[in-house]
């Protein structure tokens, strides 16, 4: 007779064998760089990599924002499929000083799911503001003096921050010429609006003070003041007849 050999095709279970690992997400406009604040108030982007499964032929993903980590309060889910960057560009309801979260979901052909989120991005960031910094009046600790005593000379300044973003400290520099450090130079709070200076200076020498300032995020303001002229005696203005 016919040997005869029957071959039955069996079905192939895929058996999930590896795990779906959650890479990082970053806060920001360049892919892989995160970024911890930015100006702006309209407009957010973030990207994420290192999602792996070894046993999974593809990953898809969807992406949320919001005021905390693993909420969806500011932009909800979106699909991107197999994109790894979000660019969220129309108007956002979000507060100046509000930090927001990018959430993503990645999930595998096997249906299985993880999620992670940033690390959060500061919106509405704006550096501190130096109103003015200059060599005050001696008679009433207000005003620039364009005159000042050899001694004893009150600078004072006033800086305005963002309530989450105080200023880092400030930076007083005093030289004989605008920008010069030759006379003096020390760290001052900007919250204190100004300091007394006990410098050994020469009648008819100029003087100028500058003011730098620099906030958490390392934004910085410069201001510089108008120069003043040390004398002994303030000169006082005669009666004209």
């Amino acid at each position: 007779g016919v040997d005869l050999t029957t071959t039955r095709a069996s079905a192939v279970t895929q058996v999930e064998t590896g795990t779906l690992s959650a890479g990082v997400v970053n806060d920001g406009w360049t892919a892989g760089v995160d970024i911890d604040f930015q100006e702006s108030t309209t407009s957010y982007s973030a990207s994420w990599q290192g999602f792996t499964d070894p046993s999974s032929d593809w990953i898809r993903y969807r992406a949320c924002v919001g005021t905390t980590a693993g909420d969806c309060d500011v932009v909800d889910w979106i699909d991107v499929d197999l994109e790894t960057e979000l660019h969220v560009l129309q108007d956002l309801a979000v507060d100046t000083d509000t930090t927001v979260f990018a959430t993503v979901e990645a999930r595998n052909d096997n249906d299985i799911t993880v999620t992670t989120s940033s690390n959060g991005l500061l919106m509405g960031a704006l550096g501190p503001v130096i109103a003015y910094v200059e060599i005050a009046d001696p008679s009433s600790g207000t005003g620039h003096a364009t005159y000042a005593p050899s001694g004893a000379l009150s600078v004072a300044w006033s800086v305005e921050t963002q309530a989450a973003i105080p200023a880092n400290g400030c930076e007083l520099i005093v030289g004989s010429a605008p920008g010069n450090d030759d006379l003096e130079t020390r760290t001052v709070i900007a919250a204190d609006g100004g300091a007394q200076l006990d410098l050994d200076l020469d009648d008819g020498e100029s003087v100028y003070v500058q003011l730098t300032c620099t906030n958490v995020y390392d934004q910085t303001a410069v201001l510089r003041s108008a120069g003043t002229t040390v004398e002994s005696t303030a000169a006082v203005a005669g009666t004209v007849r």
